[in-house]
C-alpha cells in the first residue's frame, strides 16, 4: 500500500509543479531528463535506487501528462474561441447576479465537446434546467488566454471557456434528464429550505447541507463572523460532511457489504449533489476506499488512500491542483494524519483521572484535530484569504459539537417536511436555535481582538516560519509530550503579540499613512492619522476577495478600532461590495453617500440595514463640501449628473500634512472636465486613477489640472474589461507622472513623516 502512496504522490508533485510553472517549450525536456534519470537508477543495483526509480518514473509520468493534457485541452477551447451560433447542453440551472445571469453549458459540434460558463446580460436563461439542449449565438474566449484568478478558478472545475450571450436562446430539447439527477434534487432541496427555515438560519443551513452558499455571501452579519472565527470550514463540503452521512447511513444500514455500497451511493450522490467539487470529491474517493478496503483483503492506510484522491483527481483535471478547496482539504487532512494522533495522546496523557478523562475526551479530541488541521493550513489560508483566523480552536471547542446535529437534523426536518409540513417547521424552528449558537459563538470570538493575523508580506512569512520552527525544535528535544506541545506554544503566542506591536508602533512613527488596497478589480483607499481613520469606498467584482474583511483587519492590526467616515464614490458592487462586512467588523460612524444614487437600489438599501443594526450614521451628501477630522481634511465633490451610471461619481481629496489624494471612483472624462473647473481642486500629490485606468479617464486635460507626481490604479490581475487602458498609460507617461497598480504591485502604502 506505501509503494501505492509514494507512486500516487510523486506523480501528484509533477503535476501540481506543473500547474504553477509549465512552460511550453521547456517542460517536454523536462520530462525527458527525468525519465532519463529513471533509466539510470535501473542501471544501478542499489536498494535507494528502488525508491528512486519510481520516484523518478512516476514524476516524469506526471509532467508528460501535463504537457499533453494541456495541449490537448488548449486546443478544444481554440475551435470554440470565437464569435459564432453554438449547440450546447445545459450543466447546471442558472445563477443569477447584480445585472446578469451565468450558465454553464457543455458545448458540442466540433468534433469534442468543452464545459463554458455563458454570461447572460439579457436574463434568457432563467427558464433552462440542467439536460436541457440549446442553440444561440455567443463570442467565446479561451481560459488559456488570460491569468486572472477567476480564469485559473474556471479552470479548476474543468471550464475551458468564458463567453457572452448574444442572441435569443432556442430550446431545442427541454425536460429532465436522469444523468442530472443529483442537480434536480439539489435544486429541489434549495427550493424547500426557505419554506422550512427561519430566514436567519436557511442561509447558513443551505451551505452546510449542499454547499451552496451565495446567500451567505450576502448575509452581512453571518459570514465575516464565520470568516474571523475560523468556522468557514464547516460549510465547504469536505470530509467531515462525508463521514457524518457514513456514520449516519451504516447505523441505519448496517455495517456490512451491504450497508456499505448503500452507504457509497448516498455519499456519490450527496457529492454531486454538492457540486462535486475537489475537496468533496477527494472525501468520497477516501471514503470508498475506507469501506472496501476490509472486503478486498486490505488494511486502509490513510495516506495511501489520500495519495491516491489526489493522483485520480488531478488525473481527471490536472488543473484542479491550483483550486484552493482541493489544496486546504488535502492540507488539513494530512496534518490530521501526521499530527493529530500524537497530540490527542500527549493532551490525554496529562489527565490522570478516569473520570476526568470521560469529560476531556471531547476537547482534546477537538483540540487536536484543529491544531492537526492547522499545521499546513496556515500558509495556504495566509497565501488564497490574506488572513489566518488565530482563535479557531476556541471556536470548534465551542461549536463543532453543533454542527452533525444541525446537519443530519436539517435532512431530517426536510424529509419530514414531504409528509407533515406543520411538523417540519416546528422542528425547523427548533434546530435554528442550535443554528444561533453557533452564530452566537462566531460573532463573540470574530469580535475579539486580534482574532486573526493578517497577512503582511514577508514579516508574516517570518513569523510562520519562527513558529513552525518552534514546534520542529521541540518535537525532537528531550521533553515529555505534553510539553512539546506546550513551550513552543507558548512561544508562539509571545511571538504573535510581538507581530501585533510591531505594527502598532511602527504606525505611530509616522504622521499619516494612506494606503491604496488591493482588492483586485474594485477599490479601497485606507487613510489614518493620529487615531482617526478615513476609508474611501470599499468593493471589489472579484469573487476571491473580501474587502470588508480585509480592509477592517488592515486597519486594526495598526490600531485603528474605528472608522470616523466612510466615503462611497456611488453604489457600484466593485466599490461597495465590502462596505456591509466593513461595518460589522468595526465601528464606522458615518456613510457619507451622494444623493443623486437610486435611493430604491437594493445596494443602498442593503447599507441601510446593516447600518441601523451596527449604529453607523448614513449621511446623503447634495452639495460640494469639506469636512475636517483631525489632521485629515475631506473634499467632497458631486458630479452634475444624476444618472445611475459612472458619470454620477463623487470624487473625494483627502489632505493630510501637506499631501493631497485625489479619488474619483469609477468618473470617467465628464466627470474630470466638470472637476476641473471646481473651486478648491488644484493641484494634487497622488491621483487614485479614475474607472480602473480605462480609457475614458485621464484625460490629458484634467491631468494638467492636478498635476499629481504620483497615480495609482486599482485594478485586478488579468480581469476580462482591459484595464488598464494602453491610451490611459501612455497620457500619464506623457506627463512624467510615476505610475503604481495593485495587479503589478499589490497593495500601494504612503508613509508620510
Amino acid at each position: 500500500m506505501r509503494k501505492l502512496a509514494f507512486s500516487a504522490a510523486a506523480f501528484s508533485t509533477a503535476v501540481i509543479v506543473s500547474a504553477y510553472f509549465f512552460v511550453p517549450v521547456l517542460w517536454p525536456l523536462i520530462a525527458g531528463a527525468v525519465f532519463a534519470c529513471s533509466l539510470v537508477c535501473f542501471l544501478i543495483r542499489k536498494s535507494i535506487c528502488r525508491y528512486l526509480r519510481v520516484f523518478f518514473l512516476m514524476l516524469s509520468l506526471g509532467l508528460f501528462f501535463f504537457c499533453i493534457y494541456r495541449f490537448a485541452a488548449a486546443g478544444v477551447s481554440e475551435r470554440y474561441s470565437k464569435q459564432e451560433t453554438f449547440t450546447a447542453v445545459v450543466s447546471d440551472y442558472p445563477e443569477t447576479g447584480d445585472d446578469y445571469a451565468k450558465v454553464n453549458v457543455v458545448l458540442t459540434g466540433k468534433g469534442s465537446r468543452c464545459r463554458a460558463v455563458l454570461y447572460d446580460y439579457y436574463h434568457n436563461t432563467g427558464t433552462l434546467i440542467p439536460g436541457d439542449r440549446i442553440r444561440f449565438g455567443a463570442d467565446f474566449r479561451s481560459m488559456f488566454d488570460s491569468d486572472s484568478p477567476s480564469s485559473d478558478a474556471n479552470l479548476s472545475k474543468g471550464i475551458y471557456l468564458s463567453g457572452r450571450l448574444a442572441s435569443e436562446i432556442t430550446i431545442e430539447k427541454h425536460g429532465y434528464s436522469v444523468l442530472y439527477t443529483a442537480k434536480h434534487l439539489s435544486h429541489k432541496i434549495q427550493e424547500m429550505i426557505p419554506d422550512v427555515f427561519p430566514d436567519d438560519t436557511a442561509p447558513f443551513l443551505k451551505a452546510l447541507i449542499i454547499g451552496r452558499r451565495d446567500d451567505l455571501y450576502t448575509d452581512n452579519a453571518i459570514y465575516p463572523a464565520l470568516l474571523r472565527s475560523g468556522f468557514m470550514h464547516t460549510v465547504a463540503i469536505s470530509g467531515m460532511h462525508i463521514s457524518f452521512i457514513a456514520g449516519f447511513c451504516l447505523l441505519v444500514f448496517g455495517n456490512d457489504k451491504k450497508g456499505s455500497v448503500i452507504t457509497l451511493i448516498i455519499i456519490w450522490l450527496f457529492v454531486f449533489m454538492s457540486g462535486n467539487t475537489p475537496s468533496s470529491a477527494r472525501a468520497g474517493i477516501m471514503q470508498t476506499v475506507m469501506l472496501f478496503a476490509p472486503f478486498v483483503r486490505r488494511e486502509n492506510d490513510p495516506l495511501t488512500s489520500l495519495s491516491f484522491a489526489l493522483s485520480l483527481l488531478l488525473l481527471l483535471n490536472p488543473f484542479s491542483a491550483k483550486n484552493t478547496g482541493l489544496q486546504l482539504s488535502f492540507a488539513a487532512v494530512l496534518g490530521i494524519i501526521l499530527f493529530s494522533g500524537r497530540i490527542n495522546k500527549a493532551l490525554l496523557s496529562a489527565v490522570k483521572n478516569e473520570k476526568h478523562l470521560l469529560i476531556f475526551r471531547y476537547p482534546a479530541g477537538i483540540i487536536s484535530s484543529s491544531i492537526g488541521v492547522m499545521a499546513f493550513t496556515i500558509p495556504l489560508s495566509a497565501a488564497h484569504f490574506g488572513y489566518v483566523s488565530v482563535l479557531s480552536v476556541v471556536t470548534n471547542v465551542l461549536a463543532l459539537w453543533a454542527v452533525p446535529i444541525c446537519f443530519c437534523g436539517a435532512y431530517i426536518c426536510l424529509l419530514v417536511n414531504l409528509l407533515i409540513r406543520s411538523l417540519a417547521v416546528f422542528l425547523g424552528q427548533i434546530l435554528s436555535i442550535l443554528c444561533r449558537y453557533i452564530f452566537s459563538v462566531c460573532s463573540f470570538i470574530s469580535g475579539l481582538p486580534h482574532a486573526v493575523i493578517p497577512y503582511e508580506g514577508i514579516i508574516t512569512l517570518l513569523l510562520f516560519a519562527l513558529i513552525y520552527v518552534l514546534f520542529f525544535v521541540f518535537f525532537f528535544s528531550d521533553h515529555s509530550p505534553l510539553k512539546k506541545m506546550i513551550l513552543p506554544l507558548s512561544f508562539s503566542i509571545i511571538l504573535i503579540v510581538l507581530y501585533f506591536v510591531y505594527f502598532k508602533l511602527s504606525g505611530e512613527l509616522y504622521k499619516a499613512t494612506v494606503s491604496v488596497m488591493d482588492v483586485g478589480q474594485g477599490e479601497c483607499v485606507t487613510v489614518f492619522s493620529d487615531n482617526r481613520a478615513v476609508v474611501v469606498d470599499c468593493g471589489t467584482s472579484d469573487f476571491y476577495v473580501d474587502p470588508g474583511v480585509e480592509c477592517a483587519d488592515y486597519l486594526y492590526v495598526r490600531g485603528q478600532k474605528n472608522v470616523d467616515a466612510l466615503f462611497l464614490t456611488h453604489l457600484h458592487s466593485d466599490h461597495v461590495s465590502g462596505v456591509c462586512h466593513l461595518m460589522e467588523l468595526i465601528d464606522v460612524r458615518n456613510v457619507f453617500i451622494p444623493v443623486n444614487v437610486d435611493l430604491s437600489d437594493k445596494v443602498f438599501s442593503d447599507i441601510r440595514r446593516t447600518a441601523s443594526r451596527t449604529g453607523s450614521k448614513i449621511i446623503l451628501v447634495d452639495r460640494d463640501s469639506s469636512i475636517r477630522l483631525g489632521e485629515i481634511e475631506v473634499c467632497l465633490f458631486l458630479s452634475d449628473d444624476y444618472s445611475a451610471e459612472n458619470e454620477s461619481c463623487m470624487s473625494v481629496k483627502v489632505s493630510t500634512y501637506d499631501t493631497s489624494f485625489l479619488i474619483t471612483g469609477d468618473g470617467t472624462y465628464v466627470n474630470e472636465l466638470q472637476l476641473s473647473e471646481k473651486d478648491g481642486l488644484g493641484p494634487v500629490d497622488v491621483l487614485v486613477v479614475g474607472h480602473h485606468g480605462s480609457n475614458g479617464s485621464s484625460c490629458s486635460y484634467f491631468l494638467e489640472v492636478t498635476d499629481p507626481d504620483y497615480s495609482v490604479i486599482s485594478v485586478g490581475k488579468g480581469n476580462r474589461y482591459g484595464h488598464p487602458s494602453s491610451y490611459a498609460l501612455e497620457r500619464m507617461k506623457e506627463k512624467g507622472i510615476d505610475i503604481f497598480r495593485t495587479d503589478l504591485c499589490g497593495r500601494v502604502t504612503f508613509l508620510i513623516d
